[in-house]
């Protein structure tokens, strides 16, 4: 049987931080509302903008939270849970995923201590945990990431003093999930500062075949974390998929135990 794939919509971005951008960005977020309402047979008002930026700056609040828990040395969440908890919330519906983290929040005194190293994981997007999990599996952290399916996501709520549909414009203009920032420059920048921020004892940067973008801005970015004393494994070309018993495995064991020696720890 064939399988039934939704209708599909280009949400276009312009990249740059000039004002052409910002209207063009402007026009792209219009003509999205347009299209969702000829989807939903009815016309999305002000009262239904505000209600859903309420929902989400709250949601983005919450993951905030939560995500906190991993900045504490020992952290009390790890890479492959914040990675799920940042996920689901793209998939679920933001009243729903605000009860769940509530919850998790209640908890997060009851929650044990991690051990080992801190890791901060850069290059491709990862939307899945595969990386995530090897990392962890040697004991070691993933306390904070810079893709756009890791933290980033709740950075910078949406403002609410304005006219709702302007609101959204402005934060997709100026606040994209993907790191792409004009100039590179910048994007180089922010991910160093976010590693640094975290008080990561190491950075991991895992490269997939064909992201092209990534050859741009990752080289600079493992060079600039380096000159700050920061251990770096910069992996290249590798496959979407990780083979968690390949040889991507050593590599990553070595990196670690290297990381085990230099704080003094027994490696097991």
């Amino acid at each position: 049987s064939e399988i039934k794939i939704p209708e599909l919509y280009y949400l276009d971005k312009a990249w740059n931080p000039y004002f052409v951008a910002e209207a063009y960005n402007r026009d792209c977020i219009l003509k999205l509302r347009d299209r969702l309402e000829s989807w939903a047979g009815r016309t999305i008002g002000e009262s239904d903008l505000r209600a859903a930026i309420e929902a989400c700056n709250r949601n983005r609040a919450l993951l905030s939270e939560v995500m906190a828990l991993r900045a504490p040395d020992p952290p009390r969440l790890s890479g492959v849970d914040a990675l799920a908890i940042v996920s689901s919330s793209m998939f679920v519906s933001k009243a729903d995923h605000n009860v769940w983290l509530e919850r998790l929040l209640a908890k997060a005194r009851d929650m044990p201590a991690r051990c080992g190293a801190r890791i901060f994981v850069g290059g491709s997007p990862f939307d899945h945990s595969q990386l995530y999990e090897l990392i962890e599996s040697f004991g070691a952290t993933v306390v904070a990431e810079d893709h756009c399916w890791g933290a980033r996501v709740c950075d910078r709520p949406v403002s609410t003093s304005s006219d709702p549909l302007h609101a959204l414009a402005e934060r997709f203009h100026c606040r994209p999930a993907c790191s792409i920032l004009f100039p590179i420059e910048r994007t180089i920048q922010a991910s160093v500062e976010r590693a640094l921020r975290t008080k990561a004892d190491a950075a991991i940067f895992y490269v997939m075949e064909g992201d092209w973008s990534q050859n741009w801005e990752t080289p600079d970015e493992v060079e600039r974390l380096r000159s700050h004393s920061m251990p770096v494994l910069h992996l290249r070309s590798q496959p979407y998929e990780v083979d968690l018993n390949g040889p991507i495995r050593g590599q990553i064991e070595t990196f670690l135990a290297s990381l085990a020696t230099a704080r003094g720890e027994v490696s097991t």
